[in-house]
């Protein structure tokens, strides 16, 4: 099971959910939480959110798998576009055209990326984010300056609905508006069946609920929300560090007119005290992974993690051990393997060789000519000649290059009665003496013509042309020499 950590890093604090997940299974192995020192410099706040960091992933102890972290939702444009099913599944080719016109930056300049909400009269509603590159490029630097190189980077109020993976009462019909109140921002995120159908991050948060500008932005979003057909919420639930708040809580449903309540996580070791709901974002970002369903996320193209790498290099000694053992077993098995087949390729050869002898007279060590003999019984002796006339007639015809004038004056040929040798006489006509020895040469180069001799020449009638004469020996390869084959016939002419 793969261990995944969510990870929420605020001014106060880094907050972490370390989950354990398997196969349709989600198990919550505990929160962490490490206050961050106030910094009044940049450089030390950086300092200070690294130490803290660090102490949270020493409190996890063996590394996590994934890790998953969030960018700010201030930076991002959120979205619900509508396109037919047919262009679903080129949903990635399709929405940079239909985000130009609504965008403030340029597509090409962005990150774009989406996820489904459901599918209502033939056309596929999309939840669509688009963030520029450069925000994307200055948050995965500052999350790797602190220790963090996330496998996932979500987008604001629309990373919260990760939560429904881990919170089954989540992932009902009812529409459940969860909202993460922090001190400059809020984000608001629509449920409804697990999905996300509203992600609204607002530049105001708790400094600026006396003023009334977070009032005035929360109708102006719950207005926008219900002139686009979006139902109002029948729960509310607060997430954020003012979730426990009462008071927080009696303001909201005084504005939004909801029974509001905190998030329901699912009890775990760390949560401490000061309320729970103040892990419902690392708690949701680490959810998402336990999802099948396609979830925004900015790593894309540019930014693809590298992280397969990072975790090779980091246990290569241990991979390198065990690639050894496995390498040093394999040999060992497949060298005693061979020795024990070899053996028994031996003793099988000889066992077939003596059978064969027993049986056909004729001892073999291969299995094909054992089944041939099986078939044929002992090979006999081929009675017809391996180079009989013909194939003179042929020999001569191909040693005349096209480009040579040749008349044939005479052609002699002797074959012995075994077929294994003779000698053939060629007398022709040709206009030089290169000619001929163009043929000789030839005629030479084949295997079973020895002993060549230019015969005398003559000049043609009429002085036109050289009459010429050859004479050589035939004999081929693996044929008994003249001597021998004279001693065969004396002795079969003695007997």
């Amino acid at each position: 099971m793969a261990r995944i950590l969510g990870i929420d890093i605020s001014n106060s604090a880094a907050r972490g959910t370390l989950l354990r997940t398997g196969f349709k299974r989600v198990e919550l192995e505990g929160y962490f939480e490490v206050p961050i020192a106030a910094a009044t410099e940049e450089e030390g706040q950086v300092e200070a959110q690294r130490e803290a960091v660090a102490t949270l992933l020493a409190a996890i102890g063996r590394p996590p798998d994934r890790i998953v972290a969030s960018l700010d939702g201030r930076h991002a444009s959120l979205r619900v576009v509508s396109l037919p099913a047919g262009a679903a599944k080129r949903a990635a080719e399709v929405l940079p055209f239909e985000l130009e016109t609504l965008l403030p930056f340029a597509p090409e300049d962005a990150v774009i990326d989406h996820q489904p909400i459901d599918m209502v009269d033939g056309e596929v509603r999309l939840l669509a984010a688009a963030v520029p590159s450069e925000k994307v490029r200055e948050r995965l630097d500052a999350l790797q300056a602190i220790g963090i190189d996330p496998r996932e980077l979500a987008v604001g109020a629309a990373a919260l609905d990760g939560l429904a993976e881990l919170i089954p009462s989540l992932s009902t019909g009812e529409s459940l508006l969860i909202v993460e109140v922090g001190t400059t921002e809020t984000n608001l995120c629509m449920l409804r069946n697990g999905r996300c159908e509203m992600a609204r991050t607002l530049s105001r948060g708790v400094s600026h609920a006396a003023s009334g500008q977070l009032e005035a932005e929360l109708n102006r979003t719950m207005i926008s929300h219900r002139a686009s057909g979006g139902p109002e919420p029948s729960r509310i639930l607060l997430a954020g560090e003012v979730a426990t708040d009462e008071n927080a809580a009696a303001w909201l449903a005084e504005r939004l007119h909801a029974e509001v309540s905190q998030v329901p996580l699912p009890p775990g070791p760390g949560a401490g005290e000061g309320g729970i709901g103040r892990f419902a974002r690392s708690a949701a970002l680490a959810a998402r992974m336990a999802s099948r369903s396609k979830r925004i996320d900015l790593r894309q193209g540019e930014f693809a993690p590298s992280q397969t790498g990072g975790i090779i290099a980091k246990h290569a000694r241990l991979l390198g051990v065990c690639a050894a053992i496995v390498l040093s077993s394999f040999m060992f098995s497949t060298w005693a393997r061979w020795q024990v087949l070899d053996d028994e390729r031996t003793a099988l050869s000889t066992e077939l060789e003596r059978v064969t002898e027993e049986s056909f007279g004729e001892g073999t060590t291969s299995a094909s000519e054992a089944e041939q003999l099986l078939l044929s019984g002992p090979r006999t002796r081929d009675p017809l000649p391996r180079f009989d006339a013909y194939d003179v007639l042929d020999l001569v015809s191909q040693s005349v290059p096209i480009e040579i004038v040749h008349n044939t004056r005479r052609l002699h040929i002797e074959l012995d009665d075994d077929g294994h040798g003779g000698r053939f006489e060629l007398q022709g006509r040709v206009a030089s003496v290169a000619e001929r020895d163009s043929i000789a040469e030839v005629l030479e180069s084949h295997e079973c013509v020895h002993d060549l001799e230019k015969g005398r020449t003559s000049p043609g009638p009429g002085n036109e042309g050289l009459n010429y004469q050859i004479e050589a020996t035939l004999r081929c390869p693996g044929a008994p020499a003249p001597e021998e084959r004279g001693r065969r016939r004396r002795r079969r002419t003695d007997g």
